[in-house]
């Protein structure tokens, strides 16, 4: 999850960009072009929509439009896509952030990032920013950045603090976790720390404290925060297990004291020919250790918290 290196194809600034042609811009700007420098070009309205009428060029944002050759199939490069758009349209020193940057960095989501608005960072003092399917922010100090596949980002830290200020407790979970796993270095408490008093810091502040990058999936993520909302008490994670000094399996959570296993599956897991017969023998495996396990899936975590977490709370106070 390292940031690419700014280069050719990066979003050019309004001053770089005014002594081009428009076939020169396009070549520079990944297929995209606006309004305007199509205009600075001698290319007219009408010579823009004869383009768009015989399929060569396509329409991105109301002033800003790419030859059709340049929209990729992959919808995580469509997001790309129309995060260059906007940026060609933005008040300079503008930066794609909080839960848009986190899908371009990749960090797991609860959502579909990329059926979302553009969530971007602006200057302070620079004009109010009206365009449909953007969502603006103005930054309260300077941003640190990062360039991710050609597109100027928040950097992953400032990233995680903005997804944690802003969106729910549960997606800034998933998002700190991921962030932490891909990089066990960044620097969230700087950037927290940075942030203090600024609106969402409370829950940010917790987010931080909680993170955890041993979760290796957003289910297990949302599970070790329903094990604490639940006021159960913290379980080990990614905990191996022995019995006479052999391996028998390493698991999701474990509850050592009360010998307490608890997995979360996604079904997607057991597609794989053999999978579902080789979990039935880890389990089997760990009853005759002498262990309690408890399965969950995605349903039980998500749709039924309230539930899940008794029953986890029940299989502790018995053992």
């Amino acid at each position: 999850m390292q940031p690419s290196v700014a280069g050719a194809g990066d979003v050019p600034t309004p001053r770089s960009s005014q002594h081009l042609s428009v076939d020169d811009l396009l070549a520079r700007q990944r297929g995209l072009i606006t309004t305007e420098q199509c205009r600075r070009g001698g290319l007219s309205a009408q010579a823009i929509r004869t383009r768009v009428q015989s399929g060569a060029w396509r329409r991105v944002l109301r002033s800003v439009y790419v030859e059709s050759a340049a929209w990729p199939p992959d919808p995580h490069e469509q997001l790309r896509q129309r995060c260059r758009a906007l940026l060609l349209v933005l008040p300079p020193g503008s930066v794609i952030s909080h839960q848009t940057a986190g899908a371009l960095w990749r960090l797991a989501s609860v959502v579909d990032d990329a059926a979302e608005e553009i969530h971007v960072t602006v200057p302070r003092g620079a004009a109010p920013v009206r365009i449909a399917g953007c969502r603006a922010h103005t930054a309260r100090r300077p941003v640190a950045r990062a360039i991710v596949g050609g597109v100027p980002v928040t950097d992953l830290a400032h990233t995680v603090l903005d997804v944690a200020r802003t969106e729910s407790v549960q997606q800034a979970v998933v998002a700190a976790d991921s962030a932490l796993a891909a990089d066990p270095r960044i620097d969230v408490v700087g950037e927290l720390l940075a942030c203090c008093g600024w609106p969402g810091y409370r829950q940010a502040a917790f987010v931080v404290r909680f993170a955890d990058g041993r979760a290796e999936s957003v289910l297990e993520s949302l599970a070790r925060l329903l094990w604490h909302e639940g006021g159960l008490p913290a379980p080990e994670i990614q905990a191996t297990i022995r019995a006479g000094g052999r391996f028998v399996a390493r698991v999701d959570f474990l509850w050592r004291a009360a010998r307490l296993v608890v997995e979360v599956d996604g079904m997607a897991k057991y597609a794989e020919p053999g999978e579902l017969a080789r979990e039935k023998q880890r389990q089997n495996a760990l009853v005759r250790a002498g262990y309690t396990v408890l399965r969950f899936t995605w349903a039980d975590v998500v749709h039924r918290p309230a539930e899940t977490a008794a029953m986890v709370r029940a299989a502790l106070t018995v053992r």
